[in-house]
């Protein structure tokens, strides 16, 4: 796995979390 799909991978699943997070504090 390259570093650019790695990348590209943290920085989704961190939006995903986030989305997750806003959603049950909300």
């Amino acid at each position: 796995m390259d570093e650019q799909a790695e990348t590209k991978l943290f920085s989704s699943g961190l939006r995903c979390m986030f989305a997750y997070f806003e959603q049950i504090t909300d």
